[in-house]
């Protein structure tokens, strides 16, 4: 894959200086495949995971933590569980190895965050300062 600034001199090369592709794959080292793909696409280079990656700290706990935050839909707002009080419990009930922001990172994945959203009508009042 090649970096943004080689692209950039690839299409700087192409549409400015009116060079061949042939001529670019040449002097900078690539194929013109990659020329060719450099000069259609003008977009930033991104790179996909194409299988999810293997957590071999987490895996054993995941069930534990999905089970707990499933019985906190049911308990009082005050009583749920925060992703500091889940990385306590699992040191202390289960002997966890893994660090706390491993925890943080997985249970801020599954929390969904809810955002509330206020409409206020001010009609009223606004209509005041127009007249």
């Amino acid at each position: 894959m090649i970096q943004v600034d080689e692209k950039e001199t690839i299409r700087r090369l192409y549409f400015i200086q009116r060079h061949s592709i042939r001529e670019i794959a040449r002097e900078l080292n690539h194929s013109r495949k990659t020329v060719r793909k450099a000069i259609t696409d003008a977009s930033v280079p991104e790179y996909h995971i194409i299988s999810p990656r293997s957590c071999p700290v987490m895996d054993p706990f995941k069930a534990i933590i999905e089970r707990w935050l499933e019985e906190d839909k049911r308990a009082p707002k005050k009583q749920r569980h925060t992703a500091a009080r889940i990385y306590t419990r699992l040191v202390g009930e289960h002997n966890f190895s893994g660090g706390e922001r491993t925890v943080r990172q997985y249970v801020s994945r599954l929390k969904p965050n809810f955002q509330e959203m206020f409409i206020c009508r001010c009609q009223g009042i606004m209509s005041g300062l127009n007249d």
